[in-house]
């Protein structure tokens, strides 16, 4: 049970950061988008911003598929081949990003685990 409500305040921190309106001071949690994490994985130029953006995306799936495994072990919501690398997984998010502008003002978190159903999806 603490691990649930750990996840659910986790989760709530970073969809809806404290704004500095609120509070008076500077956010504690910083909103992280799709926008952010396009900008990162396209920078050729500062190779730091590459390795956060594929360190991102090992995470979220990552972080996802502990998560599943505990609460929905019969039932992921994708399922990647075990040939795929992180490189494919990259080139997975940015084509979801570039094909939903509409979308990359929300949590990357968020549009990385739909990139990664959309390309991915689970056996019927």
């Amino acid at each position: 049970m603490k691990s649930v409500v750990t996840t659910a305040l986790a989760f709530f921190l970073v969809l809806f950061p404290v704004s500095e309106a609120h509070s008076g001071q500077k956010p504690l949690v910083s909103a992280y988008s799709g926008n952010d994490l396009l900008r990162d994985c396209t920078n050729e130029n500062v190779k730091a911003s590459q390795s956060f953006c594929v360190g991102f995306i090992a995470g979220t799936w990552s972080g996802a598929a502990i998560e599943g495994a505990e609460y929905h072990p019969n039932k992921p919501n994708f399922v990647i081949p075990n040939e795929a690398d992180l490189r494919q997984l990259k080139d997975v998010v940015v084509k979801f990003l570039n094909g939903h502008p509409e979308e990359r003002h929300l949590s990357a978190g968020v549009l990385v685990l739909l990139a990664l159903k959309e390309a991915f999806p689970p056996a019927p």
